[in-house]
Order: structure tokens, then C-alpha cells, then sequence
């Protein structure tokens, strides 16, 4: 059955540029071009054509928060959209307009064809005219500097005027007074106190560094206390919050004398109207907020509580979370965003941090989602002893840093991390229902650790790969930066015994290579000192292989001590008194089967990348489970249809 074209909505495009068409709007979608801001490569925009059959305009710019509709080709050429939010302005005589929230509803690749006649209304850039390829490097830039600080403004109507949309300017009494609104009327959201000249209120997806005079209207959703700081440079202290309204997120931090300013200012939840401050590239390892600029007061900041009767529209949450089994190969050096039940509740564990000797409270968490895949998250301070839920709570956690560790992938929250319990939002009550039909929970994959060292766990079978996947030769950008982990089983077929042990530094929590002074001392440059004695590592090279393939890689103390079944002490004892059983102790292991969970990851040797492969565990091979494993791959391979 061929698809139902919905009717595209009459002088929907000129209604949008002036501000006046009321949501929701259906509007075709005729083509898009990613823009990128030539100050910077962070920067991913998309600009976009919309035609409503007669009238077609090439200066809409798609939020930001929904690029990612175009990147997964949810959203693509000629498809129908429903608008149901929009933003528009008017800057330096050229009318744009983002859209904030719209959906689907026929994709482009039905719909097949520009619907009606469009031509391009009045005033309307010539962007899209033509060959889109072919437009100036001056031209973008300005359209990326113009549209990167796209405003919810337009002009407000006297008492006489037909009445605005939600997006729209408030009202005002004073027809040739210009004034904007990002979320609804009012007749002093917009308007500075008397004496002053009446401002315009930026969306917080407008700002960027190239503006200079700005105000914001935003929510405080997350207040961090004070901290204190000290470097070269000197002392000091800050604290940050983080603002949100209808259109995104940013990050804003006080230093010094701001921060003693307005910390009592910002409280949590209430609306606040910004201006002023300094307009920066924000660092991503430190927020997970989807915005490229973060803010850093000045003394030019200028807070006042916004007394608009609609600012409870504004939203008080907002996430991207990331699915657990799409965190392996998530950037490492990103916070993320974290939806999950949890399954087990740790206990509360005392630490002491190596660097600091600060004693630290843990808590881990054992989480699962609907993928079927649990990950453990490690809570810190406050956020561990304050954990006292049962059950199985669902938890949203914003701004948590990925960790390899043991083997595995785990998760950690940072000075920024903010817990919620059972919020109120679709996605958590999507999975509170899918969690509940669950009978008996399923672990598709444990990414954080195995279950125990036992031979006997199931899960080490699980996602077995030939070795011929880790060979070196293979195509690395497959694994990129980050470190990609898996297990293969397969037979030692070699193993170097030359330089397998070295003598490190006797610290605790260090195990650098110690230097002998011959003086009867030992000198350990990490720990900046000498010792009279120093402890032995093993450091162990072998080579696994299998039917497609083997692979070199190296395993430390541990790990090589399971796999010889020798502690380091006695075969150092076993080299200088028996060579034979010395060489026993690697000839016993050689030709034998294990599984290995692998850790690969690229790193630079001479000048050339190369994969570096290190064995994070071994494991004695259960036959009767190996078997199992076996029967159930010949089935699935059985399964499936002939290539011929």
C-alpha cells in the first residue's frame, strides 16, 4: 500500500521567517547541507531547505540536540516533517530559523519527489539555489557565525496586533520597541529594568564566541559546591552550574571573586536572566553537556531571577544516554550519560587514593539495560554513603567517565556526576516495563569483569573470535583510539624467556624499573628515591595462536603467574639454582589451551602505528562448556542460508 502524503501547510515557511505561524506545521524537508564553523572543528551543523509547496526558504538550521535524526537517516531529503517548535530571527536583514522539535512523517525516500512548486519568498538567501556544493567558503562562514547564534527574537506586536505564537516576542505597549522571547509571552521576560534599553533574550544554543552582548533566560539544573584549587600559578576557588532552556545546555563556572559573588545568587531549579561573561570552547572531558562553548563569569555578569509566569516550561532534565552495549565504543575521553536498573548494590569500601593518601569512600553499582547488558558503576564520596536504595531501582546518571580497567569496561562517576532515582521521564518507565516482563534476567554480556576466576563461568565462552581478528596486519582504524577488548582461545605456541623478569621499585603502588647505583642501592626515579633492595616482576611475551592465526602479546605479574602456575619468587630461586626445572616451568605451559581475554589498542613505535596487544586474563579451558559452546555455533552456522 502506497504511503498517505499529508498536506503540506499553507504560507507555513513565510509564517515561520516572521514568526507568526502557529505549531504544529507540516513542511517538506527538500534538502540539507552539513556546515561546519571554520574557527573550529568541533562544530557539526546542519542547514536546511523547507518548502511548504509554494514557498521555500534555505535559511533553517536544525538544533543541534537533533543532528543525530539526520547522522542515523531517520531524517533525509524530500521527507515531511511535523514542526512543533521552532525558533526564528532576524539578523543584519536575513530572516533564519532553527527548528527544536519536529518529527518525522513520511521519509524522503518514499515521498521521492519535491512536492507543489516552491519558489523562494521574499528576502530569502540564495543558498540553496543551484548547485548547494558550490557555495562560498566567506559565505558559510558568515552563515555559520549568523546561525550558530540563530535568536528566538522578532519583533513585538503592539495591543493592537493579532496575538503571538509560544516562540514568539512577548507583547509590548511600545509598537517600535523590538524585543524577543524563546518560551512564551510575557510582558517582562524580555524587558531589563526601567531606564534601561529593552534586550533580547539568545537561546543557549545561539551562543558562541563572536558574540559580545548577549542575555540568556535558563534554568539552574546542577550546582556543584566550592571548590579550591592550587598550581603554579597560585590559589584560588570556583564552582560551576549548568544552564538549560528549550534549546540546549552549557556549562557556566564562577572564579575567585565571582565565585564568592554568586554562589548564594544560583540556587538549583530556579529561572535566572544571565548576561554577560566570557564565551569559550569548552573542554568534553570534563562535561558530558552537548554544547562546543561552555561560559566563564566576569565581572560584567549581570544574574536577576526571571519573574516570568511561564518559566515553568522551561525543562528541568535532559539527558543522552548511551546504550551499555554501545559504550566499548563510545570516546573514552567523553561523559556520558547513563540509563540502567540496578541489579546489585556493593557495599560501602574504604580507600586510600595512591597520589593523595586521602582516604575515599566506594560504592559499586551492577547495572543492566534493556541490551541485555550489565556494567558496574563506581560511585565516589557523598554519592556512595548517601546510597542507601533496595531493590531495583532505575537510575539516570549524567556525566560519568568511561574506564578500562581488570580487563574490562566500567564506569565511574566525577566531581560532576548527578544521580537521579526513578525519574520521571519516558525512558525510565520504558525500562521499569521491560525489566518487570523479565522472568529470569538474562546477562547477554558482562562488560565490566568475568564472574570470579572460576573456569566453570559461561560468560568467558561467550563472544569467542579467532585470533586471525587480532592480527596486526589487519585494518587498525577499526579500533581508533580507544582500547577494544575480546576473547579468543587458542595455544601458546611460544613464549620468550629472555628478560621475562626485572627488578622494581619495593613501593607498594609502584612497579617501575629500579637502577642499580652499585653502590648497594637501588634508585627508582618515579618514587624519586633509593632503597636497599627491590622486588621481582615478571614482564611475559608469548605468542597464541589458533587455525586462523596467531598474534604476539604481553602479561603482567599476575596474569603471567596464573599462566605459569609459578609465582615470580620461586622460579627466580628455579633460575639460579635449576635450569632444568626452570625451563620445565615454560615447557609445561607451551602447546597448551587457554582463553585469553585480549586488550588491543594503537600506539606509536618509531614513528609508525601499531596495534599493542596485552592479555588482561587467562583462563583454564572447561571442556564439557567448550563443547557446549562449540555445538551451539555449528548450530547457528547450520542455520544460516548458503552462500550458493
Amino acid at each position: 500500500m502506497a504511503a498517505v502524503i499529508p498536506q503540506l501547510s499553507e504560507n507555513a515557511v513565510e509564517g515561520m521567517l516572521n514568526q507568526e505561524a502557529k505549531c504544529p506545521l507540516v513542511v517538506q524537508m527538500v534538502q540539507y547541507k552539513k556546515i561546519s564553523d571554520p574557527h573550529t572543528n568541533q562544530t557539526t551543523r546542519y542547514r536546511l531547505h523547507l518548502s511548504d509547496g509554494h514557498e521555500s526558504s534555505g535559511t533553517c538550521m536544525l538544533a543541534t540536540q537533533r543532528n543525530e535524526l539526520i547522522e542515523n537517516g531517520t531524517l533525509d531529503n524530500l521527507a515531511v516533517i511535523k514542526v512543533n517548535h521552532y525558533i526564528s530571527n532576524q539578523i543584519q536583514s536575513k530572516k533564519f530559523v532553527v527548528l527544536v522539535d519536529f518529527e518525522v512523517l513520511v521519509p524522503g525516500r518514499i515521498v521521492g519527489k519535491v512536492l507543489g512548486e516552491p519558489k523562494n519568498g521574499p528576502k530569502m538567501s540564495m543558498l540553496f539555489q543551484g548547485d548547494p556544493v558550490k557555495t562560498t567558503v566567506s559565505e558559510e562562514c558568515e552563515i555559520t557565525k549568523n546561525s550558530s547564534s540563530l535568536t528566538a527574537s522578532s519583533a513585538t506586536k503592539s495591543d493592537n496586533s493579532s496575538s503571538l505564537t509560544a516562540s514568539s516576542a512577548t507583547k509590548s505597549h511600545n509598537s517600535s520597541t523590538r524585543t524577543a522571547s524563546l518560551a512564551s509571552k510575557s510582558d517582562n521576560s524580555s524587558i531589563a529594568p526601567q531606564g534601561e534599553q529593552q534586550r533580547i533574550i539568545f537561546p543557549i544554543i545561539s551562543l558562541s564566541p563572536y558574540q559580545s552582548k548577549w542575555c540568556i533566560r535558563a534554568r539552574v539544573t546542577r550546582k556543584t559546591d566550592i571548590r579550591n584549587w592550587s598550581n603554579k600559578r597560585g590559589d584560588g576557588k570556583l564552582f560551576s552550574v549548568d544552564l538549560m532552556d528549550e534549546s540546549g545546555e552549557i556549562r557556566a563556572t564562577a572564579f575567585n571573586q565571582e565565585c564568592d559573588r554568586l554562589y548564594s545568587v544560583l540556587q538549583p531549579k530556579q529561572v535566572y536572566l544571565i548576561r554577560g561573561g566570557i564565551i569559550k570552547v569548552a573542554n568534553r572531558q570534563f562535561t558530558s553537556i552537548d554544547n562546543d562553548y561552555e561560559l566563564a563569569f566576569s565581572s560584567e555578569t549581570q544574574v536577576e531571577p526571571c519573574k516570568d509566569d511561564n518559566v515553568h516550561k522551561l525543562p528541568l532534565l535532559s539527558f543522552r544516554f548511551v546504550k551499555f552495549d554501545e559504550i566499548p565504543r563510545t570516546n573514552r575521553k567523553q561523559l556520558i550519560d547513563i540509563l540502567g536498573v540496578v541489579e546489585k548494590i556493593g557495599e560501602l569500601e574504604h580507600k586510600v587514593a595512591r597520589a593523595s593518601q586521602r582516604e575515599l569512600l566506594k560504592r559499586d553499582l551492577f547495572l543492566i539495560d534493556d541490551t541485555k547488558t550489565a556494567i558496574t558503576l563506581t560511585l565516589w564520596g557523598n554519592e556512595a554513603e548517601n546510597f542507601k536504595q533496595h531493590g531495583h531501582p532505575i537510575i539516570a546518571v549524567k556525566g560519568v567517565r568511561i574506564s578500562d580497567f581488570g580487563g574490562g569496561v566500567s564506569l565511574s562517576t566525577v566531581g560532576d556526576g548527578q544521580i537521579h532515582v526513578d525519574p520521571d521521564i519516558p525512558e525510565a518507565h520504558k525500562l521499569r516495563g521491560w525489566f518487570e516482563k523479565q522472568d529470569a534476567l538474562e546477562i547477554g554480556q558482562n562488560l565490566s569483569t568475568f564472574s570470579g576466576d572460576s573456569s566453570s563461568s559461561s560468560n568467558i565462552y561467550k563472544n569467542l573470535v579467532p585470533v586471525a581478528l587480532a592480527d596486526p596486519n589487519r585494518k587498525t582504524e577499526t579500533v581508533g583510539d580507544n582500547a577494544e577488548y575480546f576473547n579468543v582461545s587458542g595455544s601458546v605456541m611460544y613464549i620468550s624467556r629472555e628478560n621475562c623478569m626485572y627488578p622494581a621499585c619495593p613501593s607498594p603502588d609502584c612497579n617501575k624499573k629500579i637502577a642499580d647505583l652499585n653502590t648497594g642501592l637501588y634508585r627508582c626515579e618515579k618514587c624519586n628515591k633509593d632503597f636497599p633492595s627491590f622486588k621481582w616482576r615478571l614482564l611475559l611475551s608469548i605468542r597464541v595462536g589458533d587455525f586462523s592465526g596467531s598474534v604476539m602479546t604481553t602479561l603482567f605479574q599476575d596474569t603471567a603467574e596464573k599462566l605459569l602456575n609459578c609465582d615470580v619468587d620461586r622460579l627466580v630461586n628455579l633460575r639460579e639454582q635449576d635450569v632444568d626445572s626452570y625451563d620445565a616451568v615454560f615447557d609445561n605451559v607451551l602447546l597448551k589451551s587457554f582463553i585469553f581475554r585480549l586488550r588491543a589498542k594503537q600506539e606509536i613505535y618509531n614513528d609508525e602505528m601499531r596495534m599493542k596487544y596485552v592479555c588482561m586474563q587467562v583462563y583454564e579451558i572447561n571442556k564439557l562448556q567448550y563443547i557446549g559452546y562449540v555445538e551451539e555455533e555449528v548450530k547457528r552456522l547450520a542455520s544460516l542460508p548458503s552462500p550458493y
